[in-house]
């Protein structure tokens, strides 16, 4: 079966794990779209789509662990960045449910309790590198907790889930 963990949200990323225990990971495939000022993101399901079906043919069994993100009312993200975090997630979800892939939702609380981790990227990073070495170079840099953190989501899977 193949594992697949996903970290929604246009800065988010998709990790799969083989049922070999090769791993590979890719950011979440966006389109710019206008807005009033700037030029915001959001997530290309079309783009999503072909990527899920590369890394999972069509006649693989699949796991898929997405996190479950909730709006925060108050929050210091704002509304805004509530809005987009909720449409990601829809559209991740219709996508998978067209794929007709299973889907396990899973709380952050929950997935990174696993591995002891609070909020730090730094420590989510260095956990992935830890558990999945050949990946290293494909986390190098502070801005690649995203694809850290689905890895370790498609790991919760394999370990707790499948």
């Amino acid at each position: 079966m193949i594992l697949l963990g996903i970290d929604p949200g246009v800065s988010g990323a998709v990790a799969a794990i083989l049922p070999n225990g090769a791993a590979c990971v890719a950011d979440m495939p966006t389109l710019s779209k206008p807005s009033t000022g700037r030029t915001q993101r959001k997530i290309d399901p079309r783009g999503l789509a072909d990527l899920l079906r590369k890394m999972v043919p069509a006649d693989q069994a699949c796991l898929v662990v997405l996190e479950d993100v909730h709006a925060m009312p108050g929050g210091k993200s704002g509304s805004a960045a509530n809005t987009s975090l909720m449409h990601s997630k829809g559209v991740i979800e219709g996508v998978l449910g067209v794929m007709r892939l299973d889907m396990e939702l899973v709380s952050s609380q929950r997935w990174k309790g696993l591995y002891g981790l609070k909020s730090d990227k730094t420590a989510s990073l260095d956990t992935a590198r830890r558990l999945y070495p050949a990946m290293a170079g494909h986390l190098k840099r502070q801005l690649d907790h995203n694809r850290a953190e689905a890895l370790l989501l498609a790991h919760y899977g394999k370990v707790e889930l499948a």
